[in-house]
């Protein structure tokens, strides 16, 4: 994968161990200790083994974790990203600061909602394999659409089911959990692949401020 080996070739990260993080929590008693509450940040390399088997698979979300991988995108942001908010020809991703712009999941039912924060409005650069992933999704979509008709939902929306409907934010958590067991990587929750976007960035000497994905602030899109 492009945007991984371009980073590895500054760093070390190409190491086949994960990355795991520990959390501190109370236990009963009112007593603080450490549990085993580890979570595996993957590898670049791990990045790409997923992203491999997503694509051998030919799975409707490859190109979506693509992008996930690629700019560090929340679930949410991915399930509301129109293809108006996409320039693949400048392979650039804007998430707009409007209400809409993201889906997020509250009491297991799916709802349009503003991006978690103002400065979550932001807008990053694609690699090249993100860019080629789209465009294929493109096609793909386009397929769908003309097999369904008049029964399509033309919601302008990037990344759709079969129908043309919204994927639902835990659908998609899903999936990425079922897939990565399936490629024999380490257990990792979604929002995981946005921490490894911005380690793998951070240890190529991006800053914090354009961590993950290199994506920048933009305000009032």
């Amino acid at each position: 994968m492009e945007w991984i080996s371009n980073r590895l070739q500054y760093t070390s990260i190409y190491s086949k161990t994960p990355i795991l993080r520990r959390s501190t929590v109370t236990t009963g008693g009112g007593l603080s200790g450490h549990l085993s509450a580890e979570r595996s940040v993957w590898t670049g390399e791990q990045i790409g083994q997923f992203l491999d088997y997503c694509e051998s698979e030919n799975d409707p979300l490859t190109a979506a974790f693509h992008v996930a991988a690629c700019l560090g995108l929340r679930r949410g942001e991915l399930c509301g990203l129109r293809w108006e908010h996409i320039d693949l020809d400048a392979a650039a991703v804007t998430i707009p600061s409007k209400q809409g712009a993201t889906i997020i999941a509250v009491g297991g039912k799916a709802r349009l909602s503003k991006p978690k924060t103002r400065r979550s409005a932001r807008t990053g650069v694609l690699d090249s394999d993100a860019v080629e992933a789209l465009r294929r999704w493109h096609c793909r979509q386009a397929a769908q659409k003309l097999a369904m008709g008049a029964g399509w939902m033309d919601s302008g929306l990037v990344f759709t089911q079969a129908d043309g409907s919204a994927w639902h934010p835990d659908t998609v958590s899903s999936r990425f959990e079922t897939l990565s067991r399936h490629a024999k990587l380490p257990k990792t929750p979604i929002k995981n692949l946005r921490h490894s976007s911005a380690t793998l960035g951070l240890e190529s000497g991006e800053t914090l401020k354009t961590a993950p994905g290199g994506m920048k602030s933009v305000r009032d899109i």
